[in-house]
């Protein structure tokens, strides 16, 4: 309920379908975004007896724990709900002022990121799911703001840079709300998004 406190870009409806299912399902989220959530829910609850440091603790820990799993990159949905993980991990990390678990999420995101293609998308990519597409589009941009930010905060060159030092293309285009994705194809969102 408080997503939009936060930066979480994966279909709720979708999410809330495969948390209804057994853990032991193949189409049970990711743990570590199922760890992540916990996390920032004992961090934003006002319950004391949730939000006591220790319980955040053990929520950071199995996050981080089930994200150094082997990951399948053939199942998108997993891969991206990891990478969405990583931002949640990375940014409460920040928020406690822990520059080092920080820095390591931060990169861990970038590194899911580029080997997915994730900055290279174009209209149409995922066979018709608009949807997925959506989640894709607004997961890197995450990505790339996380990256700018931290390399603000910690005096280091950002990595997914578009300048003369760097030979990085992107091509992902800017993002849509997320219901735009759910309301329209996506040639058309992709037409609307560069010609408004």
């Amino acid at each position: 309920e408080r997503c939009s406190q936060l930066p979480f870009s994966l279909d709720i409806s979708r999410l809330k379908a495969a948390l209804a299912l057994k853990p032991a399902d193949e189409k049970y989220p990711h743990k570590g975004l199922v760890f992540a959530i916990y996390l920032w829910g004992a961090r934003l609850s006002g319950n004391r007896e949730v939000a006591k440091p220790h319980a955040e603790r053990a929520f950071f820990d199995r996050a981080t724990q089930a994200l150094q799993m082997q990951l399948d990159s053939q199942n998108a949905t997993r891969y991206l709900q990891a990478v969405q993980s990583e931002i949640l991990v990375a940014l409460y990390a920040y928020s406690c002022g822990r520059s080092i678990e920080t820095d390591y999420h931060v990169n861990a995101a970038i590194s899911l990121a580029l080997p997915a293609g994730m900055h290279v998308m174009s209209p149409g990519q995922n066979n018709g799911d608009a949807v997925e597409e959506g989640e894709r589009t607004m997961l890197f941009w995450q990505v790339f703001i996380l990256d700018h930010c931290w390399a603000v905060t910690s005096r280091k060159p950002a990595r997914l840079r578009v300048d003369e030092k760097s030979d990085m293309m992107i091509t992902t285009p800017w993002p849509l709300w997320a219901h735009e994705y759910v309301a329209v194809c996506p040639t058309l969102c992709f037409t609307r998004m560069f010609y408004g």
